[in-house]
């Protein structure tokens, strides 16, 4: 007889704040230690996730240059996520020096140049820190030194709930 409860990722809560506004948000369960999907459908995709990461490990072998290949993606990666907060850099610009890009666009640039330093930050000291707040703020300083933003707070934990609706940045205080 098993006596474990069947693992929940999380639930959808609805909050309600004092200005009208009504809003749903997930919150994630904390995954267990010993943490056994049962769900045939999940072990399937953990396995084909395992499978793919072989295959990534695999092509690896063949890059001659893994550091620029990394550099390539988390270029990419930078340009996409800050193009949700209006920026307008592209994966040629992004990888020219600053004297290079058109002085109108050069905001932009070093947004998503924070974002690369950021993301290196991080994974450079998840050797010393694991996920944790003092992690997340070290990194989120750097990512709002001097570009838009930086007045707000750069470095400590937002308060408040922010969503992006409809291709609009939406925010919300509570």
């Amino acid at each position: 007889m098993n006596n474990k409860k069947p693992f929940i990722a999380g639930n959808i809560r609805k909050a309600h704040a004092d200005t009208g506004y009504e809003y749903s948000y997930f919150l994630p369960s904390d995954t267990p230690i010993d943490f056994h999907p049962q769900d045939p459908k999940l072990a399937r995709l953990l396995e084909e996730a395992t499978h793919r990461l072989g295959e990534l490990n695999a092509y690896a072998r063949f890059v001659p240059d893994i550091n620029f290949f990394i550099r390539i993606h988390e270029t990419k990666e930078a340009t996409a996520s800050n193009k949700i907060e209006g920026t307008q850099t592209n994966m040629d610009e992004a990888l020219m020096r600053v004297e290079d890009v058109a002085p109108e666009r050069r905001d932009d640039w070093h947004e998503v140049q924070n974002y690369i330093e950021a993301m290196k930050y991080a994974l450079d000291n998840l050797e010393r820190l694991p996920i944790i707040s003092r992690l997340l703020n070290e990194t989120h300083a750097i990512l709002l030194q001097g570009v838009r933003g930086s007045g707000k707070q750069p470095g400590s934990i937002r308060k408040s709930q922010n969503w992006i609706d409809k291709g609009r940045y939406c925010s919300l205080s509570i």
